[in-house]
C-alpha cells in the first residue's frame, strides 16, 4: 500500500489482481473511490504514486506494472499498455523524483527503469539491471532522481548512476552487512 503526496489518497492492492484507491479526507470514515483498478491475472504486490499523485503504478505476480493516470481520482483510467520485460513477480516499484522514469524490482533478480515522458507510450530504458543474486524487491531513487538503491533477499543493496538513464552504470562496492533473510520494501518472495 502506499499514500499519495496529499495524503488523502491510500492505494492498497489484494491477493484478487486490483487495485483500490481510498479516499482518506475524513480518516474516521475513508470510502473507496471509483471501482477496483483491475488488468492484472495475479495477486497485486505493490503500489506506487508519482511525486505529483496523478500516477499510480501497480506491480503484480503476473509479472507485470500498469500505470493509472489519477487525475480525476473518481474515475482512474488505464495509461498504454501493461509493462512486461521480467520473468518473475514485480514485488517493487518507485517513480523518480520528476516522474519521468519508473524503476520496478522482481523476484527473476532484475530491475528495469521505464522511461515514463509519454506515460501512455512507456517504454524500456536499456537492459534490465543484474547484480542481484535472488529477488529484487525494493528499488528507491534518490531526492536528485541521479542514483538508484536496488534491494535484494540477497542481503544486500546496489547503487546505480543513472546520469545516463539509457546506460546505468552499477556503482562498487555493493552495499552489504546484513545476515539472514531480509525483509527489503516489507516483501518476502
Amino acid at each position: 500500500m502506499a499514500f499519495a503526496p496529499n495524503r488523502l489518497t491510500l492505494a492498497t492492492g489484494s491477493n484478487d489482481g486490483t487495485a483500490i484507491l481510498w479516499d482518506l479526507s475524513d480518516p474516521t470514515q475513508p470510502r473507496r473511490l471509483g471501482q477496483p483498478l483491475t488488468g492484472h491475472t495475479d495477486s497485486v504486490i505493490t503500489v506506487a504514486f508519482s511525486s505529483n499523485g496523478t500516477t499510480l503504478a501497480t506491480g503484480s505476480n503476473d509479472g507485470t506494472a500498469i500505470l493509472w493516470d489519477l487525475s480525476n481520482r473518481a474515475q482512474p483510467r488505464r495509461l498504454g499498455r501493461p509493462l512486461t520485460g521480467h520473468t518473475g513477480s514485480v514485488a517493487a516499484t518507485a517513480f523518480s523524483p520528476d516522474g519521468n522514469t519508473l524503476a520496478t524490482g522482481s523476484f527473476d533478480g532484475t530491475a528495469i527503469l521505464w522511461d515514463l515522458s509519454d506515460p501512455t507510450q512507456p517504454r524500456r530504458l536499456g537492459q534490465p539491471l543484474t547484480g542481484h543474486t535472488g529477488s529484487v524487491v525494493a528499488v528507491a531513487f534518490s531526492p536528485d532522481g541521479d542514483v538508484l538503491a536496488t534491494g535484494g533477499v540477497d542481503d544486500a543493496a546496489i547503487l546505480w548512476d543513472l546520469s545516463n538513464r539509457a546506460q546505468p552504470r552499477r556503482v562498487e562496492p555493493s552495499l552489504a552487512g546484513h545476515s539472514g533473510p531480509g525483509v527489503w520494501g516489507g516483501v518476502l518472495p
